[in-house]
C-alpha cells in the first residue's frame, strides 16, 4: 500500500513584521506638524498627563476651523514597503469635552489617511474617554517612506478645541 509517508510539505512562507515606527512625543513632536490650518493654528505641547497616563501629545486649536483640510500629520517615515504587504496602525486618542467645542455631538470623528493605501479610514471617538484605536490597510504602491495625515475636517474645532494622541505605531507586515 503506497502512503504520503513524510513527503508532505507543511506550511509556506509565513507574514512577519518588515519594519515598525512608533512614536515618542515626550521629548517633542516626533516631527508631527500641524498642516493646512487656516485659521490661527493648531499648537502642539510634548509629554502631556492624560487620563491618569503621560507621554501624549496635546493638540489645542487657537481659532475656529472652516477649511476643508484640517490636518495634524508626520510626512517620510522611514519604512520600506511594497504592493503586496500591509500596514497594521495602532494608536490611542482622546477628545476633550469642553462645551462642544468639536461642533457635533459624539462620538467625534477623524479621519486617518497613510500614502499608498486605498480610501481613508473614518474613526469615531467618545469624549472624555481614552480609545485605543486599530486598522489594517493593503498596500498599493512602493516606497522607502510613508506620510500618516489625521484630518478633523468633519468636525471643523472651535476655538481652544483639545484632542492628545500617543503610541501611534505603523508596521509593514509582508512576505521579506
Amino acid at each position: 500500500m503506497l502512503g504520503l509517508g513524510s513527503s508532505l510539505v507543511t506550511g509556506g512562507p509565513s507574514e512577519k513584521v518588515l519594519a515598525t515606527f512608533t512614536s515618542d512625543f515626550t521629548s517633542g513632536t516626533d516631527s508631527f506638524v500641524a498642516s493646512s490650518i487656516d485659521e490661527g493654528d493648531l499648537n502642539l505641547t510634548t509629554n502631556q498627563t492624560i487620563d491618569g497616563t503621560g507621554g501624549w501629545l496635546k493638540g489645542t486649536f487657537t481659532e475656529t476651523q472652516t477649511s476643508n483640510f484640517i490636518l495634524f500629520r508626520r510626512l517620510n517615515i522611514p519604512l520600506s514597503y511594497s504592493v503586496g504587504d500591509t500596514f497594521e496602525m495602532s494608536y490611542k486618542f482622546y477628545v476633550v469635552d469642553d462645551s462642544n467645542k468639536w461642533g457635533s455631538s459624539p462620538p467625534i470623528r477623524h479621519m486617518v489617511t497613510l500614502n499608498n493605501t486605498s480610501g481613508v479610514t473614518y474613526v469615531d471617538v467618545p469624549y472624555d474617554t481614552t480609545t485605543s484605536q486599530s486598522f489594517t490597510k493593503s498596500i498599493t504602491g512602493s516606497s522607502s517612506t510613508v506620510n500618516i495625515s489625521f484630518d478633523f475636517t468633519q468636525e471643523k474645532p472651535s476655538a481652544d478645541a483639545v484632542f492628545y494622541v500617543k503610541d501611534i505605531e505603523l508596521k509593514v507586515i509582508g512576505m521579506g
